[in-house]
């Protein structure tokens, strides 16, 4: 006797699926959107830029929704034709979960010696699109 399994849910897969390609699009926007504003108003323009970017559509908080979103956005990056910079990267994914209805903090911090800066983004106080290893630099916005 032969069994042939189909999937249980075909909506759910389906609406799934295109949630992903959304999410991969808007990030490839979000990308060339900071892009263009940083190369036209430098950094005080992705910062005024971010710190304006409304939650449309706020949603319940939730981990697995940030983290979804951000597995997305690593695929926009792998299609994205440069290479991107912390800044950029995190500035685009902050966005992008507002505009998913995540409230996201991009967050700036400074190590002294030798001294470096890095940006990356926090959904309720967790880093979602970078290592635990962020949290030795001293926060000096959150935005």
């Amino acid at each position: 006797m032969t069994t042939i399994s189909t999937p249980l849910d075909t909506s759910t897969q389906g609406g799934h699926r295109l949630d992903r390609t959304l999410n991969i699009l808007l990030g490839l926007v979000f990308l060339a959107l900071v892009d263009i504003v940083i190369a036209t108003k430098r950094f005080g323009g992705v910062y005024r830029a971010v710190r304006k970017f409304p939650v449309i559509g706020r949603k319940k908080q939730n981990a697995g929704v940030a983290s979804r979103i951000c597995r997305d956005m690593e695929i926009a990056l792998i299609c994205y034709p440069r290479r991107v910079q912390c800044l950029e990267r995190s500035a685009a994914v902050v966005c992008l979960l507002r505009s998913r209805g995540v409230l996201a903090d991009l967050v700036i911090g400074v190590c002294k010696f030798p001294f470096r800066a890095h940006a990356w983004a926090e959904v309720d106080g967790a880093i979602v699109n970078d290592k635990e290893r962020v949290r030795k630099y001293l926060v000096i916005d959150r935005i």
